[in-house]
């Protein structure tokens, strides 16, 4: 499953995003268990191949991270259902439509 999220409008100097925080759970699930995956650098799409079944509804939300700690998490994304086509080659690219703000 291929992701793509936005970065922050001020993503300069000491606001600067090193890092982004993806998260992404079953919408029914409490957000403590909730997958977490980092994302170095300043790259702002991943590619998921853990944690991630066909047939599973998942949402998804993400946080920036700068020198000087974590921004908020974003809003989360509408719900998303895996098809058995998220996993091979080409697979289809969803967009998180995220604000995100750094601390």
């Amino acid at each position: 499953m291929q992701l793509e999220w936005s970065a922050p409008e001020d993503n300069t100097g000491s606001h600067a995003v090193s890092d982004y925080v993806l998260l992404y759970g079953h919408p029914d699930a409490a957000e403590c268990l909730y997958y977490r995956k980092q994302v170095t650098g300043e790259t702002t799409s991943c590619t998921l191949k853990e944690n991630i079944w066909p047939g599973i509804t998942y949402r998804f939300a993400v946080a920036a991270e700068n020198k000087a700690g974590r921004g908020n998490i974003s809003d989360y994304s509408e719900s998303i259902t895996v098809t058995s086509e998220t996993g091979k080659k080409n697979s289809q690219l969803y967009i998180i439509h995220c604000v995100l703000n750094v601390a």
